[in-house]
């Protein structure tokens, strides 16, 4: 995805995620989402 937060863009941003649900079914309402952000600076 593009990375609107640094302009110039250091390179690719690659995001990932999970909805991670409670055991307990009766807790429906308790989904988190997980996620973490990915991104390579400059080389060198």
């Amino acid at each position: 995805m593009a990375d609107d937060q640094n302009v110039p863009s250091k390179g690719d941003l690659w995001v990932f995620g999970k909805n991670i649900k409670p055991e307990n079914p009766k807790r429906k309402k308790l989904e988190t989402e997980f996620y973490i952000k990915l991104q390579l600076g400059y080389p060198n």
